[in-house]
């Protein structure tokens, strides 16, 4: 970083902040609702077997993932405009387990929606089981996470302090000076 503000005529210097890229997976990066397929999944939903949360037991899991709404016929298939429910759980199994839809779809042909979201539940759990049981593990364990907390809150203060000093240098601005 130049040690004065730059003038017109300066080279550009290296950008000061990386401008972050947004990434949106192809599958799963909108889940719905578990009992409105149309509308997105959200934990404010009034209806709590809409969503799964990261606290849920396995078994809360399981039942609200056989309660999911599916869709008329019997077919499995993939198609979010006829077959919402369908589609959704297919798409969360896709998310989970990185297999394509259509690997999915073939592997239920001649099968029934039972055994979609019998297989959909055991996946979510499979999925949510480790982070809900390292969270409850964590919390429980009180002053081991303030230590995280704080080691955090440190380094986070000394890469802002290297950031700001760049940001004062780059512009112009007289270093900042400790409090007295």
């Amino acid at each position: 970083y130049p040690s004065r503000p730059l003038k017109e005529g300066d080279p550009d210097p290296a950008p000061l902040f990386r401008v972050p890229e947004g990434y949106i997976p192809p599958v799963g990066a909108r889940v719905m609702s578990l009992q409105q397929p149309t509308a997105k999944m959200s934990k404010s939903d009034s209806d709590e077997n809409g969503a799964v949360f990261l606290g849920d037991s396995d078994d809360q899991i399981r039942k609200k993932l056989k309660r999911a709404v599916t869709d008329s016929g019997s077919e499995i298939l993939f198609d979010v405009e006829q077959k919402p429910g369908v589609s959704n759980l297919l798409s969360i199994q896709a998310a989970l387990t990185g297999k394509s839809i259509e690997s999915l779809v073939e592997s239920y042909r001649g099968r029934m929606y039972g055994h979609l979201k019998v297989d959909t539940a055991e996946i979510v759990v499979t999925a949510v089981a480790p982070i809900r049981d390292e969270a409850e593990r964590i919390l429980r364990e009180r002053t081991h996470l303030e230590a995280i907390l704080a080691r955090g809150a440190e380094q986070a203060r000394q890469r802002a302090e290297a950031t700001l000093k760049a940001v004062y240098e780059r512009i112009g601005f007289l270093p900042r000076r400790p409090a007295l």
